[in-house]
């Protein structure tokens, strides 16, 4: 048979899934090209906010994992969401 792959750990998925939240918002990219910005600005802003959504969803699942409800990640993110 398969070897099985070694479990998904709090910890490891507490650090791995905000990277795919991040990169879940790189589609602001092709906005930005079709307002005409320069690459090397959409770059920028796709590294800051690939950054801070990635901080934000380290956070997000940290309060997941401790609360043990998804309403805590959701209210911060509605709050984010309704701050800008």
């Amino acid at each position: 048979g398969r070897p099985s792959s070694p479990p998904l750990t709090p910890f490891k998925a507490i650090i791995l899934c905000p990277f795919f939240f991040g990169a879940a918002h790189l589609h602001h990219a092709w906005e930005l090209h079709k307002k005409g910005y320069p690459v090397p600005r959409i770059a920028a802003n796709l590294a800051v906010q690939f950054t801070y959504t990635t901080v934000f969803g380290w956070y997000a699942a940290y309060l997941f994992h401790r609360t043990g409800h998804l309403i805590a990640p959701v209210i911060v993110h509605s709050f984010c969401y309704w701050m800008g």
